[in-house]
């Protein structure tokens, strides 16, 4: 799970800067329990509900979301079946952290729904 907690430089001059979140990642599976803060860009959030509608739209191609420092990022392609294949990756600290790479299936289904939940971020944070 993904929180966002709030702008990370709401008052700087700097598009980029004010564009941070301040989110917090917490991940509980067997055998590996992370909980760890992370910062992301609304501007990274925006073009991964793209990818997501265009998946959705077409029922084929897939969407990479990940933060500029690398501490995450999840996949999503769209199988022969319908499925969506997600593969993911965790690491934290950034570059010399402990690694978790992670894969499941999900229906399609669940696209509608997380498509509203990013647009219900980006309806909140968008500068």
């Amino acid at each position: 799970m993904i929180r966002i907690l709030g702008f990370a430089f709401p008052n700087s001059e700097d598009a980029i800067d004010r564009n941070m979140l301040h989110s917090h990642v917490n991940i509980n599976i067997p055998a590996y329990d992370v909980d760890f803060p992370m910062m992301i860009s609304i501007v990274d959030v925006e073009k991964f509900l793209t990818s997501i509608k265009l998946m959705y739209e077409s029922m084929r191609g897939g969407a990479i979301f990940s933060n500029r420092d690398a501490t995450i990022q999840i996949k999503g392609e769209i199988n022969k079946l319908g499925q969506i294949e997600w593969y993911g990756e965790t690491c934290y600290p950034a570059g010399i952290g402990v690694m978790l790479t992670f894969e499941f299936t999900s229906d399609q289904s669940y696209l509608e729904r997380l498509m509203k939940e990013i647009e219900m971020i980006i309806a909140t944070y968008d500068v």
